[in-house]
């Protein structure tokens, strides 16, 4: 009878431990996913940051090329009055 109940209390306990190994893993699994997902986030908002960036720096002064301010650099360029000077400013 005393075997009967021991053998019951350890394969109780040892379902037990099963069940709990099969949680840890399976939050394992989660946390693991959330931080590639993180990641990949970070990496998305690191590149477009870079790409929004115009800023070239040096260690002493900031240039930006007139050619990467796009659209603005074109309507100065283009225009009658202020065209020839902006145009000689960028090289």
């Amino acid at each position: 009878m005393i075997v009967l109940q021991a053998t019951e209390l350890l394969y109780l306990k040892q379902s037990q431990l099963e069940h709990m190994a099969g949680e840890k893993a399976a939050a394992q699994l989660h946390l693991e996913r959330e931080q590639a997902a993180a990641r990949v986030e970070s990496i998305g908002r690191r590149e477009a940051t870079e790409r929004a960036s115009v800023s070239y720096a040096t260690a002493d002064y900031d240039v930006v090329p007139m050619d990467s301010l796009g659209g603005a650099y074109q309507k100065l360029a283009n225009n009658q009055r202020v065209g020839d000077v902006v145009k000689a400013g960028a090289r």
